[in-house]
């Protein structure tokens, strides 16, 4: 099947630009709890605002849609990320990569009969897929540009779908088009597009077995019914995404994002339409509900799975990563377009509105601007370098004194979260918000303390008599390159922590020029059953290594922290 996926649904908004960006005529029957912040209101620095600049600047302003290694199934998909790109930057390369790679798939459609009877000779699972996949991005692209060619072509694939209800065999084959189609009828208002999804959602969820496996396709269905939910408010609808979330996230996804089992089945990496797709329902279902869950696990898939498949100097995109191996470039594979549209996507997951408040869901370095309607205008700094450092300074600045809560997330890792602000002390509960309810004025500065401890993680699965070792939201590896005497990966075991002394120790390295990251630490242990002091590296940022270490006789009964 053509892999084709998405993280983030589209944010209907108006835009400065030459022309007034279309809204849409529908108003979602359910309204998000969380919506991000306008992407081109927010700069973002720190980690996250590198890899955003590794991808536009390394990647994205580089696309060559006339290139024979671009495929029809990535065209679109790389026009969804130069157009979250381009919202986020307003960058004129972004824009002439944008418009080429729409000019590309609007050339390949061409005009087509409005009515329902238009239709193609034979509709396949990759037809499918890839027709989905070009009306998100033409959709898309006229939202941010009102490019009405876009607007039309996007129709005459929506009319294809029409006819398709009407061809093909099993109408559940038709479910990857549903999310892309609700788009069409936020658009629109022809409640033929509507019904399209309604029966085809029921179709799909008719024919699934009672437990969904982690697959790309399935994931990318789930977030199909998740929009089709936000449009027409069916509860019977949203239950279905809702559940096989918690399911999946309780059987498979832990660690850095990868699907566990899965993993454990094939001895295959996961790959990025897998994370992609896997990111898009966390938030679309934190969007919803604002509950923290979904942020945990957000921020735990972005900066693991997501970071390490992508070259943080140069953009490139590296092999489906495992948690063991040699990442290699990978850049004509077929879910690379999937990785650089979920990095261009971050800027919705980092902070936004949240109720009548503000939430921040991952703290970077960085700052943005919101107006809350006839309330005021608040501009927001934050000061950090997390995730190497747990202290982080969040300034607040509205035009004039006013009353609003701001809920900060607490990581599920941290033993230890404090928020201090003028005489008032905070304290947050692990895996929930912590609120600050109050009256802000200019001037007002919060510092946000979580001591970064290293914890054990003990072996899952297939991996159950070895252990892993985590700092913050990172997972650290041990990497040949900076351990040059060990050979054998087998050969090495891991001492265990000690509640009397520091056990993870920060190391400075004389990185090679080429090295992806900074952070570097150290931990006792052995090689060939010689104490060695092992140096290990945030998995984002390892080449060739392991996650999963051997446990030495010492560390048996050695529990997470």
């Amino acid at each position: 099947m053509t892999r084709i996926t998405a993280l983030v649904p589209l944010l209907f908004i108006a835009l400065p630009g030459p022309a007034a960006p279309p809204r849409p005529a529908i108003v979602n029957a359910v309204a998000d709890v969380y919506r991000s912040f306008l992407p081109d209101q927010e700069k973002l620095g720190g980690m996250i605002g590198s890899r955003l600049a590794a991808n536009s600047e390394g990647y994205i302003e580089h696309i060559s849609p006339a290139s024979e290694d671009v495929t029809k199934e990535s065209t679109a998909i790389d026009l969804d990320a130069a157009a979250y790109t381009f919202e986020y930057k307003r960058d004129p390369q972004v824009n002439a990569v944008m418009t080429q790679l729409a000019r590309r798939i609007i050339s390949a459609i061409g005009s087509t009969d409005s009515g329902e009877s238009t239709g193609v000779p034979e509709w396949s699972d990759q037809q499918i897929w890839t027709y989905g996949a070009d009306l998100r991005g033409l959709l898309n692209y006229y939202r941010i540009t009102a490019d009405s060619s876009a607007f039309t072509a996007a129709g005459s694939i929506g009319n294809l779908f029409l006819s398709a209800r009407h061809q093909v065999k099993d109408l559940a084959s038709l479910a990857p088009a549903i999310e892309p189609m609700v788009h069409l009828y936020r658009f629109t208002e022809e409640r033929k597009y509507l019904n399209f999804c309604t029966a085809v959602a029921e179709a799909w969820i008719h024919a699934k077995r009672p437990e969904l496996p982690i697959t790309y396709s399935n994931l990318t269905v789930l977030n199909g019914l998740v929009e089709l939910y936000r449009a027409d408010g069916d509860n019977s609808i949203f239950r279905v995404p809702l559940q096989a979330w918690t399911t999946m996230e309780a059987s498979g996804f832990s660690l850095t994002g990868v699907p566990i089992k899965t993993f454990r089945e094939t001895q295959e990496a996961p790959d990025a339409c897998t994370t992609g797709a896997w990111l898009q329902l966390s938030l679309n279902l934190l969007r919803i509900t604002g509950q923290a869950v979904y942020s945990e696990q957000l921020e735990r898939t972005i900066y693991n799975q997501l970071f390490a498949a992508q070259d943080s100097r140069t953009g490139a995109v590296l092999s489906p990563v495992g948690w063991s191996g040699k990442k290699q470039v990978a850049n004509a594979s077929a879910c690379a377009a999937n990785e650089i549209r979920a990095l261009a996507e971050l800027p919705f997951v980092v902070w936004g509105r949240f109720g009548n408040g503000i939430a921040v869901n991952l703290y970077s370095d960085g700052r943005t601007t919101v107006n809350l309607r006839r309330r005021g205008t608040i501009h927001l700094y934050i000061e950090t370098n997390y995730p190497e450092s747990g202290t982080i300074l969040l300034h607040i600045e509205p035009d004039h004194p006013i009353h609003f809560p701001l809920r900060l997330r607490v990581p599920d890792w941290a033993g230890k979260f404090t928020a201090d602000v003028g005489f008032d002390h905070f304290v947050g509960k692990p895996a929930d918000y912590v609120t600050l309810n109050r009256n802000w004025k200019k001037g007002d500065t919060i510092k946000i303390e979580m001591p970064l401890q290293a914890r054990v993680i003990p072996g899952i699965d297939g991996f159950s008599s070895e252990i892993a070792v985590a700092r913050g939201p990172q997972v650290l590896a041990l990497g040949k390159p900076l351990n040059p005497q060990i050979s054998d990966f087998a050969a090495v075991a891991v001492e265990p922590p000690e509640s009397a002394k520091p056990w993870l120790t920060a190391v400075a390295t004389n990185f090679a020029a080429n090295w992806m990251g900074e952070q570097a630490y150290s931990i006792p242990g052995t090689y060939d059953g010689r104490p060695r002091k092992l140096v290990l590296v945030p998995f984002a940022d390892a080449i060739d290594y392991r996650v999963w270490l051997a446990k030495s006789k010492a560390s048996s009964g050695a529990s997470a922290r």
